[in-house]
């Protein structure tokens, strides 16, 4: 294995998501410096994309697009991956946090404020929206989760990092609109583990 370096204390102030697409060329969310620093394959710098951000914290690129969380506003842009146009702005978010691109061009936003994930067509129209299912009672007495990640396989699978319910979810696709959490062995609620 090898270990490529990108950046440091001077680069970056607080790199919280990144992206790779086939080409190689990375993409990194700076929430503290409020942009997202694209780079090539060997690591070397090519530009700052997309208009000035607040708080960026997730990113994901795929097919010449690349969707950033804008967390500070409240909103998902989806842009133009060689412009930095903005293509897309997806709103009506508390605190987004993860996104992915899945099958289809699909955006899957991680709504961490609101306890939820949401799904886009392409064009940007809403899908399905879904809440995490409770978690067990934290400091707080929430059973709320929070979506932090959000990652889609080729299967449609969905698979959300849930921080304050301490757990990974990974939900069925299949059919779209009945979607269910799945977990190796054990239902969801259950408090044994995955065996």
């Amino acid at each position: 294995a090898r270990l490529m370096l990108l950046g440091n204390h001077d680069v970056f102030g607080m790199p919280e998501g990144g992206a790779a697409v086939e080409d190689g060329t990375i993409y990194v969310a700076d929430t503290k410096q409020d942009k997202v620093q694209v780079f090539s394959s060997t690591g070397t710098f090519i530009k700052e994309l997309g208009p000035k951000l607040k708080q960026p914290r997730g990113v994901a690129a795929a097919g010449g697009r690349v969707a950033v969380s804008d967390t500070g506003k409240d909103r998902v842009l989806v842009l133009s991956a060689s412009s930095g146009q903005i293509l897309l702005t997806l709103s009506g978010f508390k605190e987004p946090a993860g996104v992915a691109f899945g099958p289809q061009g699909r955006i899957y936003v991680a709504d961490a404020g609101r306890h939820r994930v949401l799904v886009y067509d392409a064009a940007g129209a809403q899908l399905l929206a879904f809440d995490l299912p409770a978690a067990a009672s934290d400091d707080d007495g929430s059973r709320n989760g929070r979506p932090e990640a959000v990652a889609v396989d080729a299967a449609g699978k969905i698979y959300v990092a849930d921080s304050k319910g301490r757990r990974a979810l990974v939900f069925s696709s299949r059919p779209f609109w009945a979607l269910t959490p799945i977990r190796a062995g054990v239902k969801v609620g259950d408090s044994g583990s995955a065996g």
